[in-house]
């Protein structure tokens, strides 16, 4: 295995899911800041001690209903400036236009060399197809394919390249809602334990659907997750206590919320993203209220 000293990835262990209840159970012994920041759509910023990751930032197209991020943050995320700096890896939920561009994250990658892509097969092909594409980006790419409903688990090492420590990913490829229209998209959900009470998930644009989640119960229940990042849909049906206990989180925050919050989840009492740079601390959350609505 490599040397390299920063952000390399320790490797697929076998038995790893043991090992990630391990990182996840002393996370919750310690804890320590951290927080999530919203950035556009299903954009998310997580930040804990010196990790810091970014979920779904780089995408051209809200279709007209979903927030793009503004063209100030977009400079500033694309520099690598503050509060953009510092950040160990990117994870793409699936290669929808409202969630990756191709051509803007090969020069996020390029203008950014110390950053990781975790991402599906399907958006690692785009780049490949762009007329910018390096071979030479190949070695920071984590896509390895997974069949629907499979999952596999990684350790990095991220953070400080003094105090690195190790971080728990767990892929799991599940359906993109839309059913048979959608059947082949390669949707992921990411659960990211980063450090102490900060394990996250992000679920992409997964189908609420409850019988592929209780099929899976034996992954969420391995570790139990501070703040889930969910699609909207999750939150208005089945609804926030039943998707809690779906996916053994604490609190979740939705997420693919349109630029016109619907009246359904302004109503809900649940938790939802819709202002750029408003935050969450993953451990004291409070429920999003929309005073237009009040």
């Amino acid at each position: 295995m490599s040397d390299r000293p920063r952000r390399v990835m320790i490797g697929v262990l076998r038995g790893a899911v043991a090992l990630l209840a391990t990182v996840g159970a002393s996370a919750h012994a310690h804890d320590v800041d951290a927080s999530a920041q919203y950035i556009a759509n299903e954009g998310v910023m997580v930040e804990s001690g010196d990790v810091k990751i970014l979920f779904d930032p780089i995408f051209d197209n809200g279709f007209g209903t979903f927030p793009l991020v503004s063209e100030d943050v977009r400079e500033t995320l694309m520099s690598g400036a503050a509060p953009f700096d510092g950040v160990d890896a990117v994870f793409v939920s699936h290669a929808h236009a409202d969630h990756f561009a191709a051509a803007d994250m090969i020069d996020y990658l390029s203008s950014n060399p110390a950053v990781r892509l975790i991402a599906p097969p399907q958006a690692l092909e785009q780049m490949r197809e762009d007329d910018g594409w390096d071979d030479a980006l190949l070695s920071r790419i984590i896509a390895q394919p997974l069949d629907l409903n499979a999952s596999m688990d990684h350790i990095f090492d991220f953070g400080d390249a003094d105090s690195g420590h190790p971080v728990g990913v767990t892929r799991l490829r599940v359906p993109h809602i839309g059913g048979a229209m959608h059947e082949a998209v390669e949707n992921m959900i990411y659960r990211v334990t980063l450090g102490p009470g900060a394990t996250v998930m992000h679920l992409g644009d997964a189908d609420a659907n409850q019988t592929v989640f209780a099929a899976q119960s034996a992954i969420f229940g391995a570790v139990r997750t501070d703040m889930a990042f969910v699609p909207f849909w999750f939150v208005t049906a089945p609804g926030d206590d039943e998707t809690r206990a779906w996916l053994n989180a604490a609190h979740t925050v939705g997420i693919h919320v349109p630029i016109d919050v619907p009246d359904d989840l302004a109503t809900s009492g649940a938790d939802y993203f819709s202002i750029p740079g408003e935050r969450r601390d993953l451990q004291n959350s409070d429920t999003h209220k929309d005073e237009s609505h009040e």
